[in-house]
């Protein structure tokens, strides 16, 4: 790069004629300018794509984010949202049977309503196939007993640290431990 920001958008092939690079701007998104291929149905999709990402990625530095302190609500969240976009999908692919010839659906709109559901279901395969393998029923609740432990030894310590008499230790531990059994069971 040689710090002149028109370099940047300039298209990246070279003249046959010259050998030198070309001088024509690329096409949006592409690395490239209309007569050196951005025409091209595949260089167009991949343009679009990047034009979507680059637009996005600008709204996330202007907007900022949030640290994610709760990875198991958030991945929750995500397969809530892989899930309901294969179903947004899938009755795309419903409407595709419900076309008619006047409609007349291009080959493109198919294969990408079509790409796009199987790449939907790929991804909730993926996502929910991976909570899965985590565990994290199990995990959460050997952790929520864990934290009860942890309750229950603080209230005992707190308890003998007041140095109560003797005869209130084992009634009291009683009382404790019925009551973190009744919050537990609450589930909160």
């Amino acid at each position: 790069m040689t710090g002149d920001p028109m370099d940047d958008r300039r298209c990246m092939a070279t003249s046959k004629q010259s050998g030198e690079r070309c001088k024509r701007l690329a096409s949006p998104g592409a690395a490239v300018c209309a007569m050196h291929g951005s025409r091209a149905p595949q260089v167009r999709a991949k343009a679009a794509e990047r034009i979507v990402e680059a637009e996005a990625g600008a709204l996330l530095a202007r907007n900022g984010h949030d640290a994610v302190t709760d990875p198991v609500s958030a991945l929750s969240e995500l397969a809530g949202e892989v899930v309901a976009l294969k179903d947004i999908l899938g009755g795309k692919v419903v409407e595709l049977r419900e076309w008619t010839y006047s409609d007349k659906p291009g080959r493109e709109d198919v294969r990408a309503v079509l790409g796009a559901y199987e790449r939907a279901l790929d991804r909730c395969h993926r996502v929910l196939e991976g909570m899965t393998r985590l565990d994290l029923e199990d995990r959460l609740a050997r952790i929520s007993e864990r934290q009860g432990e942890v309750i229950a030894n603080v209230l005992l310590a707190a308890v003998l640290r007041a140095e109560l008499p003797d005869s209130w230790h084992a009634p009291l531990r009683a009382a404790l431990a019925a009551e973190l059994r009744l919050v537990s069971d609450k589930g909160l």
